[in-house]
């Protein structure tokens, strides 16, 4: 996980990457902390790296597409397995 205090685009990789493991590996012990993690800081970082106006803080139209396709990997994840009870972040 990336441990910088301004978070970017890495970070979300990070935390996407957390929920992929989670669920696809749910023999793992940690696989259900790793999920509800992911998504509780996922939706922490879209209030966090996406301005009011809905544009990337960084600036860059290419990690803006970035971190918009990251999201929706994300929620993806999160409606492909509902099911398995998880709540989603209220921000996300």
């Amino acid at each position: 996980m990336e441990r910088f205090p301004n978070k970017t685009n890495h970070f979300l990789g990070d935390l996407l990457g957390l929920i992929y493991i989670g669920f696809a590996f749910p023999e793992l012990k940690k696989s259900k902390a790793y999920i509800l993690n992911g998504l509780k800081w996922l939706g922490e970082e879209m209030e966090n790296q996406v301005g009011e106006d809905g544009v990337d803080k960084e600036g860059s139209m290419q990690y803006h597409r970035f971190k918009l396709e990251m999201f929706t990997y994300g929620l993806l994840l999160y409606k492909e397995n509902e099911n398995l009870g998880f709540k989603l972040n209220v921000l996300y």
